[in-house]
């Protein structure tokens, strides 16, 4: 997976609310395990941002109180994809007859495998002839509808 980049103000800021909660997490688990000892705040910040990063910044409060606003964009999703090549090139069975445009592209089925975290993302597409996977990506949320640019 890759880090990607988002229209999303004060993405920043959020850090800060990742440090403060795993913080206090640590300070209050530390006070009552062994108030000296800096390895359970240290434990505790890089544990509270495993938790958020992986599962917590996806969950309804978060999403809905719109602390983080990146759709959850896992799974496994089905589509299409419109090629320039030659039709006379592409084998019959993977042309999509259904829908062909006007401007010379054919159109056929594809899939796209999306595994996300709050920070990083893999998006591997397996078309009918060839596959590939991404190496950067954009998540725009600041429109009508979210998108993903590869």
């Amino acid at each position: 997976m890759h880090n990607y980049s988002t229209d999303q103000p004060n993405r920043h800021k959020k850090y800060l609310f990742i440090g403060a909660g795993g913080a206090l997490t640590v300070f209050v688990a530390g006070v009552l395990v062994n108030p000296l000892s800096s390895i359970p705040m240290t434990v505790g910040v890089l544990g509270f941002y495993w938790l958020f990063s992986r599962y917590l910044w996806k969950t309804g409060p978060i999403q809905e109180l719109g602390f983080v606003e990146v759709p959850d964009l896992n799974g496994a999703w089905e589509g299409y994809l419109y090629t320039s090549g030659p039709r006379h090139r592409i084998d019959d069975d993977l042309i999509v007859d259904d829908g062909n445009r006007d401007d010379g592209y054919v159109k056929m089925e594809a899939q796209l495998e999306i595994k996300q975290t709050w920070d990083e993302i893999q998006v591997n597409l397996i078309g009918p002839e060839s596959t590939s996977t991404s190496k950067a990506a954009t998540v725009l949320v600041g429109r009508q509808m979210a998108h993903l640019e590869l």
